[in-house]
């Protein structure tokens, strides 16, 4: 997932930069800092990500690699609310 990531934002910033024919629409304002900023939340966000299924992968790791020390069985029982 992370390889995912770090192919298709890469390519579509690519295919932005890349296109023929037309032009950006011009801003009233021309910040530099904004571009950095949204690269900035663009590699957070794909750390974020990264961190996320890393982590997951690990618990799901664990999980199915050890065996319950619990074993609930549920029984049905019919419940009724009392006025």
């Amino acid at each position: 997932m992370f390889t995912l990531i770090v192919v298709v934002v890469p390519a579509a910033i690519a295919l932005y930069w890349l296109r023929h024919g037309r032009a950006a629409a011009r801003g009233g304002e021309r910040n530099p800092f904004a571009g950095t900023y949204a690269l900035l939340l663009a590699c957070v966000a794909v750390l974020l990500l990264y961190l996320t299924f890393t982590t997951e992968r690990k618990a799901h790791t664990v999980a199915s690699d050890e065996h319950p020390s619990v074993v609930i069985k549920a029984v049905r029982s019919k419940w009724e609310e009392s006025r």
